[in-house]
């Protein structure tokens, strides 16, 4: 079969080229959502529709646990909280990581030292604009999903230290 040039698929109705980030993007309307790089097929938004249902899973966890959920997804520039919760008197910044196996490794170990240093801006940003004067805290929960209906979930109270207290 004779390789088609770049003219030729551009104008083949199966597909569209596009560069994107100095790569070469097919789009292939028979899969929604996904490209194609060569050999390599790439569905854009499943990451993002697991981290919101690890999140979501997390958060059902903590309010079973007596966990009052403050807020979810808070931006404070470009840093985020996955769930902030208040468990007693205390406020609890929670980091959320979630995967679909542990092949690449336990979903806790992902937490970076620039995620950290981003969930501290965080925590001080909610801190000074709620007046808060409670004690906080930052958790980690770990959540593995298995298949549709089953996950596996792991909860790390206080797992870091803030760095500026």
């Amino acid at each position: 079969m004779k390789q088609k040039s770049r003219g030729e698929l551009r104008n083949n109705s199966s597909f569209s080229v596009t560069l994107k980030r100095y790569f070469r993007v097919f789009f292939c309307p028979q899969l929604p959502n996904t490209y194609l790089y060569p050999s390599i097929y790439i569905a854009l938004g499943i990451s993002q529709q697991t981290g919101k249902k690890g999140e979501q899973l997390a958060a059902a966890y903590l309010q079973r646990q007596g966990y009052a959920i403050l807020a979810a997804n808070w931006r404070w520039g470009r840093a985020e909280v996955d769930i902030i919760a208040k468990e007693g008197d205390t406020v609890v910044f929670v980091e959320v990581k979630t995967r679909k196996s542990t092949f690449m490794g336990q979903p806790e170990t992902f937490v970076s030292a620039h995620k950290v240093k981003m969930l501290n801006q965080a925590a001080i940003g909610y801190l000074q604009q709620t007046n808060h004067e409670w004690e906080f805290r930052f958790d980690v929960i770990a959540v593995v999903l298995r298949g549709e209906t089953a996950a596996s979930l792991r909860h790390f109270p206080d797992a870091f230290f803030n760095e500026w207290a």
